[in-house]
């Protein structure tokens, strides 16, 4: 390993640089593959890669193979040297920060400790900003909104549908966004009760009970079923009433 240099420590350098130096896409695939050759090759301290190789594992071209290159050694990140007709460039990376490191050979690259401790300064930094940015944030309350349901004017239909707006924010926590959204909740469950509250009641209890998200048709059966029950209630309640007349009538008759 460089000079104490981890492996980590590369990768939060060169995060640091690149947020400054605004490098590209092929600028972090460059870097990130020449820091991976450069541990597989035990972190030697210069190491060579061909053009040819570089540009076919990357899937670029010279020219923007040495544009993305020579962005790298601006930012201080690697180093390299190449020759005239030798199709091999000897490459090093960086381990300080410094804008006008020396690199291969220099005093102030990859062997020194000041480049370490530079790194190190500039990583602590950046937490500290980040601790002190998260401590002095206070978190908004969350509001909820305010809808009105002015625009319904028959109270029976404004109490249905409340039931159902309250439905949906304690059941199901999937309230509505907008007044808009209000609305038009309202005036699907209008018409798919035809604007009759009873339908429309027996609508919004078809989707409470099957745990539905939305309004849907009503199962006409099962209305027909409840509204045949209900009939056949009141009229048991009608005839028990007409028998108690009639008993009362016949009493009266023998009494007479």
């Amino acid at each position: 390993m460089i000079a104490g240099m981890g492996y980590l420590n590369f990768i939060n350098a060169f995060w640091l640089r690149q947020e400054e130096f605004e490098l590209k896409s092929l600028d972090v695939a460059l870097y990130f593959y020449l820091l991976n050759w450069n541990n597989r090759l035990n972190w030697d301290l210069n190491f060579k890669r061909s053009n040819q190789k570089v540009m076919s594992d990357l899937g670029c071209s010279f020219k923007t193979l040495q544009v993305s290159r020579d962005r790298l050694k601006a930012a201080g990140l690697i180093d390299f040297k190449t020759s005239n007709g030798v199709g091999n460039v000897t490459y090093s990376i960086t381990a300080n920060l410094c804008k006008n490191s020396k690199g291969l050979g220099g005093g102030s690259g990859r062997g020194s400790g000041g480049g370490l401790d530079e790194v190190r300064a500039e990583i602590n930094k950046s937490k500290s900003k980040t601790i002190k940015s998260t401590t002095n944030v206070v978190p908004k309350k969350s509001e909820k909104p305010i809808f009105s349901l002015d625009f319904i004017d028959d109270e029976n239909f404004k109490k249905l549908f409340e039931e159902w707006l309250d439905y949906k924010r304690r059941v199901k926590h999937n309230s509505y966004k907008d007044q808009k959204q209000i609305e038009l909740a309202y005036r699907k469950m209008y018409e798919l009760g035809g604007g009759d509250v009873e339908m429309c009641r027996a609508i919004v209890e078809q989707s409470i009970a099957n745990n539905w998200q939305g309004l849907f048709e009503l199962k006409t059966q099962s209305f027909n079923n409840q509204k045949t029950n209900t009939k056949n209630e009141q009229n048991k309640q009608s005839g028990a009433a007409l028998g108690r007349v009639a008993t009362s009538e016949q009493h009266r008759a023998i009494s007479l």
